[in-house]
């Protein structure tokens, strides 16, 4: 474990090398050049249990033995654009913020993959076993970096990812550490003759061609930025009198945007246990969820109530998305709905995005076994042998709607899958399309969830 020294010291060597171009091209969206576009990631890791949120299930269930329902109430319907929904309580806190965001249900993630991790790395890399994420890639201009960070984290991500270089954990009190380093001691200074002479020899070196050279020539710009990275920093706001951590790292991170040094954020609530398999543990889980929610409300209010320039908030020019690695079943195989824990599910799953670029106010795409009298499709109960878990419907792209027919076998292409979400997020920042995921490994190129976009 990392001492607060040690931490620091890792920080600023990470700060320190960092890719910090000479352009800076997003220091010109900060002064409202071109339009500014940032991307917040909150990251709910254990796997949710959509019926406590935005796609709960009728009391009925659980009175014929099908799905435990700890809350023993009724859910309501959520009011939207296109297809409904039920909602618990639970989620009544969110209702002020409605227009900001969008919700997909039955979103499929790895059927073939049942674990944490590796539905971790397909929601963040494309792959279950991991690679890079997508979260760096929003912040490119081709094959230029748009910030020197690509993005600053709070919380744990349990996943295999090899893009994270230029992606830092950073809290307020770490915050406040760095700004006080980086005030005390003195930057490099390229007209001095030793960092003149560091930087001719970088010169030097990376001319050549090769690995060697091209890593010198990068290690030159980080070098010969540094001044610059040092007083964005140094510039960053932290307001010591908040009280809750988290909305002191969302104003930080907004700071991050607003100066130019980091164009995404991801939040983690890796601090509240949702992975639910004994009973004991399942009856409880209602109360963690709540805590969700609240951290859900206090990012939505920040966004909406934090600045960006005198006519705009976060919100406004922030697009985000909220998602966990897969869903939970309705119980457990030969448990009675009154004793049972959850298990995981990969076959539906919901994400809620919103912010700039979407239209928000939507339900899009749905899942079955919505009733108690619902035959599944037999594709469904090939996937699911002990007929405890619900699956999202077969959905139309062209409508952005769910499909009616039951289809015999399973294919990828037939569903709302998480490479779809995530390309359509690309869409909205410019990656290449190199970038896009497909429907399945050498299948074709996902589909954009069209009815999602501005």
């Amino acid at each position: 474990m990392y001492s607060r020294r040690g931490f620091l010291k890792l920080s600023l060597a990470s700060l320190g090398a960092v890719y910090f171009p000479l352009s800076d091209p997003f220091a010109q969206a900060a002064a409202g050049d071109i339009d500014p576009h940032f991307f917040f990631q909150f990251l709910i890791p254990g796997g949710m249990d959509p019926s406590y949120f935005f796609d709960a299930r009728p009391l009925d269930m659980k009175a014929k033995g099908l799905m435990q329902n700890y809350l023993n109430a009724d859910p309501t319907p959520w009011d939207a654009t296109g297809a409904s929904t039920l909602a618990t309580s639970l989620v009544d806190p969110l209702k002020a913020f409605k227009k900001n965001f969008s919700i997909l249900n039955g979103v499929l993630m790895s059927p073939g993959f049942d674990g944490h991790d590796q539905n971790a790395n397909l929601l963040l890399a494309g792959d279950p076993f991991g690679g890079e994420s997508f979260i760096p890639h929003l912040n490119n201009l081709g094959s230029q970096k748009t910030t020197p960070i690509d993005a600053i984290q709070a919380g744990r991500i349990f996943s295999n990812i090899t893009n994270e270089a230029k992606s830092i954990p950073l809290d307020a009190n770490a915050m406040v550490q760095l700004k006080s380093h980086l005030g005390a001691e003195k930057s490099s200074d390229l007209k001095s003759k030793s960092d003149a002479f560091i930087n001719s020899r970088y010169n030097k070196i990376s001319g050549g061609p090769g690995q060697f050279a091209q890593t010198t020539h990068d290690l030159q710009f980080s070098f010969q930025g540094v001044p610059g990275l040092s007083e964005k920093l140094t510039n960053i706001k932290v307001d010591v009198d908040e009280q809750d951590p988290d909305i002191a790292f969302f104003k930080i991170a907004f700071d991050f945007f607003k100066q130019g040094v980091a164009r995404s954020a991801i939040f983690t609530t890796s601090d509240i246990s949702i992975d639910v398999h004994a009973p004991g543990d399942c009856k409880k889980v209602a109360e963690s969820y709540a805590k969700i929610i609240s951290k859900m409300t206090n990012l939505f209010k920040t966004m909406n109530t934090t600045p960006y320039d005198d006519k705009r908030s976060f919100m406004d020019v922030t697009t985000f998305m909220v998602a966990s690695e897969f869903s939970r079943t309705m119980k457990q195989h030969n448990l009675d709905v009154d004793q049972t824990g959850t298990d995981h599910n990969t076959l539906n799953n919901s994400v809620l995005v919103g912010g700039k670029g979407i239209r928000c106010g939507q339900i899009i795409g749905s899942s079955d076994r919505a009733t108690a009298s619902e035959k599944v499709s037999k594709a469904h109960a090939t996937m699911d042998t002990n007929a405890i878990k619900i699956m999202g419907r077969p959905f139309d792209f062209e409508k952005g709607i769910s499909r009616a027919d039951l289809p015999d076998t399973f294919k990828p292409e037939d569903y709302l899958a998480i490479g779809s979400v995530v390309n359509t997020l690309y869409s909205q920042f410019g990656v290449s399309k190199d970038k896009y995921r497909v429907v399945a490994r050498n299948g074709a190129t996902a589909p954009l969830v069209s009815t999602l976009l501005l």
